[in-house]
């Protein structure tokens, strides 16, 4: 609200009052008042208007796919604040879930730096890449249990005995949760410990999987401290109940559940205000029509208008160079699975149909290539007919 209408508001309120009291004091306080409020509004009103700032300077223009900066984070203000919520309980857990390239590391980083903002050096974040338990070639709990306690003590810049010392129970599960309970938790100085686990659906294919799972699950109901302050946070690119089918085993159970979805029509446009974009709404619309708000496409469209000045009519031609990279990582993935492939070619020109096959639809909706209607499925975007073709 404007400094004039308060004035014009409160004055209206004061000669309300004044038309209703019989008391002669209040009489002469509330029209010195209402002197005061006339005597603002005519300054207002005499005011000259202030000059419009110019528009913000654009930022240089971002390449998409580039590592979190605050500056180019979209925000997702409802998603946001149901994680944010969710993480000041104790024992609580978030899990972030996306296609590839939907901005689910973007998403993750600006929570990291919103949860722990007030305490940055206490609230500490431990990062698990599921990538490295790949790379270790583990092959039972214990491997699993052994390779994360590596990463715990080096992401505390904690000694190499501890793991050592603590292992020296039969049970795997006890001796990673002594090496928490005497150094890890002690590290974060009374404070809460953010247990981060990334890409989480590479351990689908795990045989310790139920194991690991369980383990994190009961890490969330321990009632007593130091296991109060723990935070799990995971980022998956499947359903929760696709990689823990036992709701009783699954730490997902009692998680706040972030599924990204396509950036809206005010989420676009703040994309293109970062770029210093000005388009009208039949261009936006355009956009859409092709990509939907997938957030990766849609800042690739934008980052080539800007960076090398193309036509936006031009890039949005499906066969645009500008494509071809994202479409190749979906073509070698069709290309090794010829069941997904089938599958795919059933939605072809638009079609909106029922599964042939439910399982292999939902690896299609994990991809991001098919997105479900009702009881229904179609193309996530037109753009994915090149894929069909």
């Amino acid at each position: 609200m404007s400094a004039l209408k308060t004035w014009q508001d409160k004055k209206l309120y004061l000669e309300e009052q004044l038309a209703i009291t019989a008391d002669h004091a209040q009489k002469f306080a509330l029209r010195k008042q209402i002197e005061e409020c006339e005597s603002e509004i005519l300054r207002l009103q005499s005011s000259p208007p202030k000059p419009k700032l110019p528009p913000s300077t654009p930022l240089p223009p971002e390449p998409p796919g580039s590592s979190y900066t605050l500056e180019w984070y979209i925000n997702r203000e409802e998603e946001e604040a149901r994680a944010i919520d969710k993480l000041r309980y104790n024992s609580s857990s978030v899990a972030i879930c996306g296609p590839r390239r939907f901005g689910k590391s973007t998403f993750l980083e600006y929570l990291l730096e919103r949860v722990m903002k007030d305490k940055p050096q206490n609230n500490r974040p431990i990062r698990v890449e599921m990538t490295k338990f790949y790379e270790a070639n583990i092959s039972s709990l214990d491997d699993v249990l052994k390779e994360l306690a590596d990463i715990l003590v080096n992401s505390v810049k904690g000694k190499k005995d501890w793991i050592s010392t603590c292992w020296v129970a039969n049970n795997p599960t006890t001796n990673i949760e002594k090496l928490m309970e005497d150094y890890i938790f002690p590290r974060a100085e009374d404070e809460l410990l953010f247990l981060v686990i990334e890409k989480t659906d590479m351990a689908e294919d795990w045989r310790a999987k139920e194991a690991f799972f369980g383990m994190l699950r009961s890490w969330l109901e321990k009632p007593h401290e130091p296991w109060q302050k723990l935070r799990l946070i995971f980022t998956l690119s499947i359903s929760p109940s696709e990689l823990i089918p036992d709701h009783n085993q699954s730490p997902f159970s009692n998680c706040e559940i972030i599924r990204l979805k396509d950036l809206d029509q005010d989420q676009i446009q703040n994309v293109a205000e970062k770029y210093g974009l000005v388009w009208s709404e039949t261009q936006f619309k355009q956009i859409t029509d092709l990509v939907g708000g997938h957030p990766f496409l849609v800042r690739l469209i934008m980052y080539q208008a800007k960076r090398f000045n193309k036509k936006l009519e031009d890039l949005l031609d499906p066969d645009h160079s500008i494509f071809e990279n994202h479409l190749e990582l979906f073509d070698s993935i069709l290309n090794r699975d010829k069941a997904l492939q089938k599958e795919l070619e059933l939605f072809k020109n638009g079609v909106t149909r029922a599964a042939s096959n439910s399982d292999i639809c939902k690896r299609l909706v994990n991809l991001g290539l098919l997105k479900k209607v009702r009881n229904k499925y179609c193309l996530s975007y037109p753009i994915y007919e090149k894929l069909i073709d």
